[in-house]
């Protein structure tokens, strides 16, 4: 066990991970119980040293999965650089289109790009956090995919803002899709009351949206267009879940996997 884990010390700080000083003080202490057991040629010689390994052995064994999710980790580091730069990259294209349409969403791309930069920064502090207290796993979903998760509503938000017929197009497609998904269910004499409800709830705010499609736009509207979308997309959440629609990025199915 002392061996798999100073292997995986080894390797992980070889790609550049800072692990605590006390996990490789444990590891050290460890070899040198192990060699006094060793040595021992009766079982009195031993025997402090024994109940000594045996309190270690806890700290030591609360290491070993959690240095095996810093190795996952490590290997995801590219995939999550990759996610985060496009959602730079398609930050910029999308205020540049704001600005082009004059379309006033300053405060929701204002927060979509500080969340996008505290993405970033826990990314850069992947391999320096310490992990004494935390689960890795739990703090890339936290810190990183739940941020872009929010970035990704915001964008799709404006975007869908600066061409409200095409949205509204889509959208409509979308709750259709699910109508059909609860007639079938129905069929097979499932209750899915609540799931209606929230689709009726789906639609009322897509007839509000359809309002603004259909009319010349003032400033005004900008706010109150981009509340009906945010409530759609709540909805639209709310009914994926109910309806088991799988929509996992890449980065979460490789935390899942």
């Amino acid at each position: 066990q002392i061996l798999i884990i100073k292997t995986r010390i080894a390797a992980l700080e070889k790609a550049g991970f800072i692990l605590p000083q006390q996990l490789k003080d444990a590891v050290e202490k460890g070899q040198s119980i192990v060699a006094v057991i060793k040595s021992a040629s009766q079982y009195e010689e031993a025997k402090d040293s024994i109940e000594a390994f045996g309190e270690l052995a806890y700290e030591l064994n609360d290491w070993v999965p959690k240095l095996g999710q810093l190795q996952r980790l490590n290997k995801m580091t590219k995939l999550i650089n990759q996610e985060i730069g496009k959602r730079e990259k398609e930050l910029k294209r999308v205020k540049s289109l704001a600005l082009k349409l004059k379309v006033d969403v300053n405060t929701e791309l204002a927060e979509a790009e500080t969340s996008l930069a505290d993405a970033r920064t826990a990314f850069n502090e992947l391999k320096t956090k310490d992990f004494s207290d935390e689960d890795p796993m739990d703090v890339v979903q936290t810190l990183i995919i739940d941020q872009l998760d929010a970035v990704d509503g915001t964008l799709a938000n404006v975007q869908a803002l600066t061409s409200l017929k095409s949205s509204y197009s889509r959208l409509y497609a979308i709750l259709k899709n699910y109508e059909t998904r609860i007639k079938r269910l129905e069929a097979k004499k499932e209750d899915k009351t609540e799931v209606r409800a929230l689709l009726s709830e789906a639609y009322d705010h897509l007839v509000e949206l359809k309002g603004y499609a259909n009319k010349k736009l003032v400033a005004e509207d900008a706010e109150l267009i981009f509340e009906e979308l945010s409530a759609l997309n709540s909805v639209v959440e709310q009914l994926n879940d109910l309806l088991q629609i799988n929509l996992l990025s890449p980065l979460e199915k490789e935390i899942l996997r």
